[in-house]
């Protein structure tokens, strides 16, 4: 089974491209605490969210850095060959579903 939720702020307001068929894609960085309540400092792991469609308009319309979300999707691996000819790995969350958890009326988007 493949599945990823998570809930954390959203490091960097998201970022919204289209293909040459016009779908939206947008990606942003998840900041997810790793350590919460174990050491004094608080480690981050910044997670790479990518999402399509209608989730990735709503997304560009409604989210804002530093707003706490959650995110439920599939982990996700690619490769391709750099400009310098090297090989690069990529991983990231597909997201099906977002929600918008600092709203004072929960807004669920999700691709369903």
């Amino acid at each position: 089974m493949n599945r990823w939720t998570g809930t954390g702020m959203l490091y960097q307001p998201p970022r919204i491209s289209y293909t040459q068929t016009g779908k939206a894609r947008v990606s942003f960085l998840l900041s997810v605490p790793r350590n919460r309540g174990q050491t004094e400092k608080e480690e981050m792991d910044y997670i790479p969210i990518v999402a399509w469609g209608k989730i990735a308009e709503e997304v560009n319309d409604y989210a804002q850095k530093g707003e706490q979300i959650g995110v439920d999707g599939v982990l996700q691996t690619r490769n391709y060959t750099g400009a310098d000819g090297n090989k690069r790995y990529v991983t990231e969350v597909i997201a099906n579903a977002v929600d918008y958890l600092d709203r004072r009326t929960e807004k669920k988007i999700s691709d369903q």
